[in-house]
């Protein structure tokens, strides 16, 4: 779709006059590979600024120091270990009980639903239910650090546009200027950490998401616990939900089971369809032989048996 940005869309995209200096800056600072960053100099129809123009998404590359970030966090879904440094890192007063890390079940609906009075562990039995409450509560407590980190985020950013604003101004002396240029610098240094936090924590909350769905897509699975777990801890490749190594480690679940069906000569045209396994007498009531009821005792003179 061509044309100017909605009304209702504007500010959701980088205004495209500052798009060639961003993206010159952010190649030369990141290292990219001069293919792998189109050119913003060109502004004719199909070009990165005429894409910009008319709101269609433009991919942008993912930096290596980034995917290292993120491999890490998609290598195990299943692990139960969480940030806790997070909280640490970025502790908010005013929002720790509005925000808890883990939200806890309310002890009337513990108890409405265990009909007594249990422990919040106790109130899930199936071990399934169990796992995918535990990745639940692992992704909510990821959002939840990447949240806190985004308050922080929001605060630095809205005072480094306030410091970047007083440039334009008046300023007393080159001693007030030089403290200035050195506040903004150590705000966008913090802001570049908080990005590299924020995009950690997003990474475990969604691999925690794709922990819960594999329990529930595994719940039926009739296969061992060691089998089941290895299928779980799989690296995560953000493509499909298991990916083919899976298949590679497991190659004998994945194999259609074949069953071998032939005639069998010994009992006649009547039986065209039966395994090859030793036959007792009297089979089964599908495949009786003319004389045979399923219904007669074995060993009646009125032809029930096998002859």
């Amino acid at each position: 779709m061509e044309g100017p940005l909605p009304e209702e869309q504007k500010g959701k995209y980088i205004p495209r006059e500052l798009l060639p200096p961003l993206l010159k800056h952010f190649k030369v600072n990141m290292d990219f590979p001069a293919d792998e960053v189109p050119d913003t100099s060109d502004t004719s129809s199909g070009s990165l600024l005429h894409q910009f123009q008319s709101s269609v998404p433009v991919d942008v590359p993912i930096h290596p120091c980034i995917q290292e970030v993120i491999k890490p966090e998609w290598r195990d879904p299943d692990k139960i270990l969480l940030p806790r440094f997070m909280a640490k890192l970025y502790p908010l007063q005013d929002m720790t009980q509005v925000l808890p890390d883990s939200v806890p079940i309310d002890s009337f609906v513990a108890s409405l639903v265990g009909h007594m009075s249990l422990a919040e562990d106790a109130v899930i039995q199936d071990v399934v239910d169990k796992k995918v409450d535990v990745s639940l509560k692992k992704a909510y407590s990821g959002t939840h650090l990447a949240l806190r980190a985004g308050i922080y985020r929001t605060y630095v950013a809205q005072s480094l546009l306030s410091d970047l604003k007083s440039l334009n101004g008046p300023l007393d002396g080159s001693s007030d200027c030089a403290g200035l240029m050195s506040l903004i610098e150590c705000q966008v240094e913090f802001l570049l950490d908080i990005s590299f936090d924020v995009v950690r924590v997003s990474a475990l909350a969604g691999g925690a998401c794709v922990s819960a769905r594999r329990n529930l897509v595994l719940r039926d699975w009739k296969t061992d616990a060691a089998q089941r777990a290895s299928a779980l801890r799989l690296p995560f490749q953000g493509n499909v939900l298991f990916g083919t190594e899976l298949e590679e480690k497991l190659p004998k679940l994945f194999k259609e089971k074949k069953h071998s069906y032939s005639f069998h000569s010994t009992l006649g045209d009547h039986r065209l369809f039966c395994r090859k396994c030793p036959i007792q007498a009297p089979s089964r009531p599908f495949c009786f032989r003319p004389g045979y009821s399923p219904y007669s005792n074995v060993g009646d003179e009125d032809g029930g048996t096998w002859g």
